[in-house]
């Protein structure tokens, strides 16, 4: 798992990593348990995407491309969060997440979405390459969606090949 820190990201007191879940679903996610954190899910990175087995069209590097679409972003008590998610994964240390596309769109929040988003509202959002290979990515139990942490054990590989690999958590699940 690839772990990053930046300023704009809790004033750059935590670690991060990212991770796929359901498919095609990518998360900003602390790449460990922080005591007084109440979960590990920071944000979702690409909401307005439905949700599939399909993996995501990809560069010609076989990186997946996401609208860089933050539920953070949607969450009225945090106006614009993205310019600091966006600035974050550009310039996150050790490397940069994502590179821009040069693409932008606006988008609408998921229809039915539940109280967490402002159902309707259009915000304009960036098409983004994920820079991170699959073995990067913090893996997702296929069964309870719990996500791997930095420095303990891995999930394993059920199957499926690079962003449309499945995991399990052995220890509890396969």
């Amino acid at each position: 798992m690839f772990v990053f820190a930046h300023q704009n990201l809790m004033n750059g007191s935590f670690e991060f990593a990212i991770a796929r879940r359901n498919g095609n679903q990518y998360f900003l996610v602390l790449s460990r348990r922080y005591g007084l954190a109440p979960y590990r899910e920071t944000s979702h990175l690409n909401v307005s995407t439905p949700q599939s087995l399909t993996p995501l069209p990809q560069s010609i590097d076989r990186r997946p491309y996401i609208w860089l679409d933050c539920s953070s972003d949607r969450l009225e008590f945090i106006p614009h969060q993205n310019p600091g998610i966006l600035t974050a994964l550009l310039n996150a240390e050790p490397r940069p997440i994502i590179k821009l596309c040069g693409l932008t769109r606006r988008m609408s929040a998921p229809s039915g979405a539940t109280d967490r988003y402002s159902e309707g509202e259009a915000i304009e959002v960036e098409k983004v390459e994920l820079l991170l290979s699959e073995d990067e990515l913090a893996h997702s139990c296929y069964y309870c969606g719990e996500v791997e942490m930095d420095g303990g054990e891995n999930f394993e590989h059920i199957g499926g090949k690079a962003y449309s690999s499945t995991y399990g958590d052995s220890a509890v699940h396969v």
